[in-house]
């Protein structure tokens, strides 16, 4: 059985943050239209089926501020519109083409969902889609990055709450899974075993208050291999502790992406919580499918986009192997740039490809040096895309290097797909009351 989600008042988000009785949620600057966007937003797509008698005059307020401030850009007249008019809107916003940017999306929710969740740590929507793909309705995000909030927004019709230690828990939807793909932080340990309040001021924390309050069936954390040694293992160690204290039987594991059909080395560990007090059958991690998928299968054929790739100079130097090289589900190295430094290195089309990265320098940087057809080239944005597993609608931010940082940020959609149906498999989604 799915929760339903409550609904989220525009007026319980004014201009002045102070009004909200006393919770801080303006997004970033001194404006709150983007947290306005985010609230009416996440509100047309889950919640305008459900308007009560009392929400409606205030919902007409609410509604009548969009269009105004849309009337200015699109000359949208609504100055003769009645309060029920704009009601009639907010209740089928679909039908009056006024919130075409909501709605008319590459990425819509499922009309039947099977189960809802919420995106934490959201990026460009890596689990979103792979939940969405698999029957979820998402009725919460967040994420932190106003150019990611953008692309989100683009491809989703949702623009996502910002600031995720300012949003209140208590606030946000009730849901069934929590998805959260969070930075490594370290936690003050001093030799002793943590407990719930003393990972404050870790982001960590904010994952485990939001469960500790909303109850959700399934945790679904995605971390960097990292993770596994850091503070020689006791920072995972604590987490895992506190999980188990909060009602969660936890697993951990480190997958390769490039053994669930993406072609990217990407070893990425897994968390994954069940509530203990909900039945469900063991949940078990999926087996690698180790598909035949290379780099060469995820070319791009635009011809100015592989131009702007390409690298031009005269230190370049290939391999004995260059040009014999097999098959095989790792990066194959075949020349090198420069010394050969981080960036500078030369891999096979014949090969997946190295991990993408938000960051790093050399020629190579942020994708890796490949040599296809003939030339020395970092990927496209598009490769990049479809290194991660975004379909092919998914809209890319024109900016090279914006793209480049959100594509190394996001998660491999297709190992997310291979754990839902292993948590699906598990019947807890069903057991849900």
């Amino acid at each position: 059985m799915m929760n339903k989600p409550k609904k989220i008042k525009l007026t319980n988000f004014p201009e002045d943050e102070a009004q909200v009785c006393g919770y801080n949620v303006k997004l970033y600057g001194e404006t709150s239209y983007e947290n306005q966007m985010a609230v009416l937003s996440h509100w047309l797509h889950t919640h305008h089926k459900d308007i009560s008698h009392i929400d409606r005059a205030e919902i007409a307020e609410s509604i009548r501020d969009f269009l105004s401030r849309k009337e200015m850009r699109q000359q949208i007249d609504i100055c003769n519109w009645s309060d029920e008019q704009l009601i009639m809107a907010a209740e089928d916003p679909a039908q009056y083409s006024l919130f075409s940017e909501f709605f008319d999306v590459p990425f819509p929710a499922p009309k039947n969902p099977k189960f809802t969740f919420i995106d934490l740590f959201a990026g460009i929507g890596g689990f979103r889609i792979a939940l969405q793909n698999m029957g979820g309705e998402c009725v919460f995000s967040s994420e932190f990055d106003a150019e990611a909030q953008s692309t989100y927004f683009a491809n989703y019709g949702e623009m996502p709450f910002g600031d995720i230690t300012k949003i209140d828990e208590k606030r946000i939807p009730d849901h069934d899974v929590l998805c959260a793909g969070f930075p490594c932080q370290p936690f003050s340990i001093s030799g002793k075993r943590l407990g719930f309040e003393d990972t404050r001021g870790t982001l960590f924390f904010d994952i485990a208050r939001i469960a500790k309050q909303k109850r959700p069936a399934v945790l679904f954390l995605e971390n960097v291999k990292n993770l596994l040694s850091h503070n020689n293992g006791e920072t995972i160690k604590q987490m895992m502790s506190i999980l188990d204290d909060i009602g969660y039987d936890a697993k951990i594991k480190l997958l390769n992406a490039a053994r669930y059909g993406t072609p990217q080395r990407r070893e990425r560990v897994y968390i994954i919580g069940l509530r203990k007090d909900i039945t469900h059958d063991k949940f078990i991690y999926p087996d690698p499918l180790d598909l035949p998928v290379y780099i060469e299968n995820i070319l791009d054929n635009d011809k100015c986009a592989v131009e702007e790739a390409t690298i031009h100079r005269k230190d370049i130097e290939f391999w004995p192997n260059d040009g014999h090289e097999e098959y095989a589900l790792r990066p194959i190295r075949v020349g090198t740039v420069n010394k050969g430094g981080q960036g500078e290195r030369i891999y096979s089309r014949k090969g997946v490809g190295v991990t993408l990265s938000a960051y790093g320098g050399g020629a190579g940087a942020k994708t890796g040096l490949y040599k296809i057809d003939g030339r020395v080239r970092r990927l496209t944005p598009r490769e990049c895309a479809r290194l991660q597993g975004f379909p092919e609608q998914f809209i890319i931010p024109t900016n090279r290097n914006i793209a480049y940082k959100q594509f190394g940020n996001s998660v491999s959609i297709n190992v997310l797909q291979c754990i839902v149906k292993s948590i699906i498999n598990t019947k807890i989604l069903a057991n849900v009351k």
